[in-house]
């Protein structure tokens, strides 16, 4: 079975996020040391948030309590977000008025940026007065994150249910619990869900039209010629590998099975859930990790951890340009994939619209 990056893993990611704040974690300096260096792998442009064991003296978050044998990064990145919920306070509700609760903060670089811009951008375009994200970009102590606290409205996402529940339970903002807006579909429902909540059917009917309108036609040629039956298998946490793969179905490819990293996979029963990578698995693409590599299998490596791939130009994941950036990205890899295959040490020719 793949080994899951553990609990205070994902307390180091929320510490990165809000590196002024100390958490305490029932972990040796040694064990502390090893996740801290995991999360500087990932983001190039972190800030080395504090984490102390336990039985440090002084002020900081005790998270030793919430951990248990079995819980996994997302339960740490969960009870470091409900942790710093307390920071915020009720106040008068405005009217109008929305945040975003549980965005997955694992990174600073451009495309986490991105994903934060995307989801900003559809709520304004709705006619919502945007109050901010929990947790928030460029907050580097709790004390930032009280923008969202006017909020009338909160919206849950996966990877902070048990903080956006804290919070409307504080403040007496209506939740809605969403899934990650990924594909087309989902990003269509994601949008519609939120203005059926907040009166806006109209300017979201506008919206997913004209997003749509633009999308659609740049995967005309893209879906027959390279994603149609593709064999893909999906390595990630529960929440993006569900995501992903009703996305990749809706482009015609046949999600073989995936590997959890992270959450539940009983929260996800439609999805087939193996452990390890079949020594005689046939399969066109592993997408999220490289536990692909060990099996000599092509792999596109996204989501977390990622070792192999940063960014300095703004490419979401999330939402309608997320899905394109994100299919753009496995078509090149295919494509990669085709030349190598085909590539005796010389110059050929060949289609790579032909299947490798």
């Amino acid at each position: 079975m793949m080994d899951r990056p553990g609990f205070v893993t994902g307390v180091a990611l929320v510490a990165n996020a809000v590196a002024r704040e100390i958490f305490k974690v029932d972990a040796s300096p040694e064990a502390i040391e090893a996740v801290q260096a995991v999360v500087e792998q990932h983001d190039s442009k972190g800030w080395w948030g504090q984490i102390v064991g336990a039985d440090a003296s002084g002020p900081g978050f005790d998270l030793s309590r919430c951990e248990s044998s079995g819980n996994d990064w997302v339960d740490g990145y969960q009870e470091a977000l409900t942790a710093l919920a307390a920071a915020i306070e009720a106040v008068p509700l405005e009217p109008n008025s929305i945040a975003v609760v549980g965005m997955l903060l694992d990174r600073r670089e451009a495309d986490r940026r991105a994903d934060y811009d995307e989801l900003a951008g559809y709520l304004a375009a709705l006619g919502l007065d945007f109050c901010g994200f929990f947790p928030a970009f460029d907050a580097v102590d709790s004390s930032q994150l009280k923008d969202i606290a006017p909020a009338s409205t909160i919206i849950s996402l996966p990877y902070g249910r048990k903080a956006a529940h804290a919070i409307s339970k504080k403040t007496g903002a209506k939740l809605i619990e969403l899934d990650l807006p990924i594909g087309f579909a989902g990003t269509s429902d994601w949008i519609s869900e939120v203005a059926l909540a907040c009166g806006r059917q109209q300017a979201a009917e506008q919206l997913i039209k004209s997003k749509l309108g633009s999308a659609v036609p740049k995967l005309e040629w893209v879906v027959p010629f390279w994603l149609l039956h593709r064999r893909i298998l999906l390595v990630g946490d529960v929440y993006k590998v569900k995501g992903w793969a009703e996305a990749l179905h809706e482009f015609g490819c046949n999600v073989l099975g995936a590997i959890c990293t992270g959450g539940n996979p009983a929260s996800a029963p439609d999805i087939n859930w193996i452990d390890n990578i079949p020594d005689d698995l046939e399969v066109d693409l592993v997408i999220g990790s490289q536990v692909a590599e060990a099996k000599g299998l092509p792999f596109l490596e996204m989501g977390f951890p990622n070792f192999g791939e940063h960014f300095i130009y703004s490419r979401p994941e999330l939402g309608f340009a997320g899905t394109l950036a994100t299919v753009e990205a496995i078509i090149n890899r295919l494509a990669l994939t085709s030349v190598m295959r085909h590539w005796p040490g010389g110059r050929v020719k060949f289609d790579l619209r032909k299947d490798p």
